[in-house]
């Protein structure tokens, strides 16, 4: 019951009364697989144009064997170590689905399925973490970019934008 009354204070579970409630509207406290949907769409198929963008410039002979295979290998190499350890630090530990002691994976729209490696914290981001996080990003948005302009492939740019 007190693991139940906690996930309650959170709002993190169905509740009666959340139009009460005064972040109603101003914070994402329950997981709805929609919010995930309108998340992923948006990030999928940038990825999608970015992919084609680059395996054709594979095709197209502006990129060659070792460029592709050090491309992917690097992204998903970063993208392993931002969400699961960079991302994981500096935003999900603040968040309210990662409060859960008891589980060791969060259960959010965003990072379904992360493992918690990290203490959850409830202050709220610092600033070196907020630039930590739009480094980050910017990292995460900037080498697919980076490999579409080697290949001159700038439609491809222009559209993940």
């Amino acid at each position: 019951m007190k693991n139940e009354n906690r996930r309650q204070n959170i709002c993190n579970i169905e509740a009666t009364n959340c139009h009460k409630c005064s972040v109603n509207g101003k914070l994402m406290c329950k997981f709805d697989i929609k919010d995930t949907i309108y998340f992923v769409i948006p990030v999928l198929s940038v990825w999608i144009i970015s992919v084609a963008g680059i395996l054709h410039g594979f095709i197209s002979g502006g990129l060659n064997t070792l460029q592709l295979i050090f491309l992917f290998s690097s992204y998903i190499g970063y993208l392993a170590f931002f969400f699961q350890v960079w991302e994981n630090k500096i935003l999900c530990s603040h968040c309210p689905y990662y409060a859960f002691e008891d589980e060791k994976k969060v259960k959010c729209y965003a990072n379904y399925g992360i493992y918690k490696a990290w203490k959850y914290d409830p202050a709220p981001m610092s600033r070196s973490e907020k630039i930590q996080f739009i480094i980050g990003i910017a990292i995460f948005i900037g080498i697919p970019l980076i490999f579409l302009l080697l290949p001159k492939m700038y439609i491809y740019f222009i559209l993940s934008l």
